[in-house]
């Protein structure tokens, strides 16, 4: 946000906090972009209208630490691209953040969420990956 146009591949330098961790899951919405480290904690970066860089602000940033105490394994952006989940495989706990107009975030409301927020599932669920789109999100 605010920054220059890359249009080919660069290797760029992080701007939050010590990064000589593994990286071991990135994604990547319209506007906003998410890093999971090896040591289970996760950087976002970008627009943030939403929440969804998952800080617990609106701010938009170029590297801010996501609010998640759980390690995180996995990281999926959109159904939108303005909301994300974050999946903690040993704890089995799915966090959403973001828009969440339509329900899309599977919380239990339509308001917005810029802290990362556990979706509560009907049944016991083992989480082991996650794919996101424009306008759905599967979980499995």
């Amino acid at each position: 946000t605010g920054g220059d146009l890359i249009d080919f591949p660069e290797v760029i330098e992080a701007s939050t906090g010590d990064i000589s961790e593994s990286i071991v899951d990135i994604a990547a919405g319209r506007e906003s972009s998410y890093i999971v480290f090896e040591d289970g904690s996760a950087i976002a970066c970008g627009r943030n209208q939403f929440g969804q860089l998952g800080d617990d602000s609106t701010d938009d940033s170029i590297g801010t630490q996501v609010l998640v105490t759980e390690e995180i394994d996995l990281v999926g952006a959109g159904p939108s691209s303005s909301s994300a989940f974050f999946v903690c495989i040993c704890d089995r706990i799915l966090f959403a953040v973001g828009d969440n107009s339509n329900g899309q975030l599977g919380i239990g409301n339509t308001d917005p969420t810029a802290i990362p927020t556990e979706v509560d599932f009907d049944v016991n669920v083992i989480l082991t990956g996650i794919s996101t789109s424009y306008t759905h999100t599967m979980s499995w």
